[in-house]
């Protein structure tokens, strides 16, 4: 678990944009150092410059062969939960994840595992 020692008054978004670009965390000699995203496990992949286009086209691929309502449940908890209260979205992102649950994708996806295949998800 990633802990971030920051105020309270210190909002969701701002919290989320530290986090995915970096947090600063203090040295006991009192200087501020940047942690890079890779460092404290947020970011997964870093390429050269020149390579973005290439390697999130490639990402992409990947995510269209995916569960396309996990994806959108995905996208909808993070862009509602940064407008809320950390309490109210964790607690939002539990109930998408519960409603997941119940998917034929997520029956798909089981299946898909035990026979050793390809998951072919129709978004149900």
């Amino acid at each position: 678990m990633i802990r971030f020692p920051v105020a309270a008054s210190i909002s969701t978004l701002l919290l989320a944009a530290l986090a995915l670009t970096g947090c600063q965390k203090r040295q006991a000699s009192g200087a501020w150092e940047i942690i890079p995203g890779q460092r404290i496990g947020l970011v997964n992949r870093v390429v050269p410059a020149g390579q973005e286009v290439e390697a999130a086209l490639g990402m992409a691929g990947l995510w269209a062969r995916r569960a396309p309502l996990s994806l959108w449940f995905a996208k909808h908890a993070v862009n509602v939960g940064l407008t809320m209260p950390l309490e109210a979205a964790l607690a939002f992102e539990i109930g998408l994840t519960a409603q997941l649950f119940t998917t034929d994708d997520r029956a798909e996806g089981l299946r898909a595992f035990q026979e050793r295949r390809e998951a072919e998800f129709r978004g149900r």
